[in-house]
């Protein structure tokens, strides 16, 4: 992708991705409850995010879409959500960067907002472990996931090393939703601090 993009730019991308988005499993399965109550989400979070634009709070905007593409793109990978979206996923963070020329007025916010977020991320990644039986195809599932959300830990550690708070907070705002998805998916049993997670 070329260009950096503007919380509204990745907030547009978020919402035809899910106007794309379906549930899979059958109604009367568990599983459609699941894809429902992750679709649920992503749908509270475009709407959130589309609330912060009209009000003019463009970082409650860019982690609202972020948190939200999380929880969508762990829909689809694991296997709940079909979409007809092409990637499927949102745009790959590790490639593509967002505008950080923002406001003066917004930034205390932004600075707050980020590092509160990295903690909380931090918090969340150290609070649970795997949850299904080594012998289950979930197990690699499982731990795939939790490996994703620890590289966008780490990589929004970068960038807030660095100064580029809206791409950090971008990074951890994704993956702290990445991984909450995860949680309510079943892929992980939660060990400590329940208040970090949607439960």
């Amino acid at each position: 992708m070329n260009g950096r993009l503007t919380p509204t730019d990745y907030g547009g991308i978020f919402a035809r991705h899910l106007k794309s988005s379906s549930i899979l499993p059958r109604p009367d399965s568990p599983y459609y409850r699941l894809a429902d109550e992750i679709m649920t989400m992503a749908v509270s979070y475009v709407n959130d995010g589309g609330s912060f634009q009209e009000c003019g709070d463009p970082v409650n905007e860019h982690a609202a879409y972020a948190y939200g593409f999380g929880w969508l793109d762990l829909g689809i990978m694991s296997g709940l959500i079909a979409t007809k979206s092409d990637p499927p996923f949102a745009p790959d963070l590790h490639t593509c960067e967002f505008e950080e020329d923002m406001p003066a007025e917004h930034f205390d916010k932004l600075f707050e907002k980020t590092n509160r977020y990295k903690r909380m991320f931090t918090g969340a990644i150290g609070s649970v472990k795997v949850a299904p039986d080594i012998e289950s195809p979930l197990h690699k599932f499982a731990v795939d996931v939790g490996g994703i959300a620890e590289g966008y830990l780490k990589s929004g550690a970068e960038h807030l090393d660095a100064g580029r708070y809206m791409n950090a907070l971008a990074h951890f705002s994704y993956g702290y939703g990445y991984l909450d998805g995860a949680v309510r998916a079943g892929c992980f049993i939660i060990l400590d601090n329940r208040d970090l997670f949607t439960v």
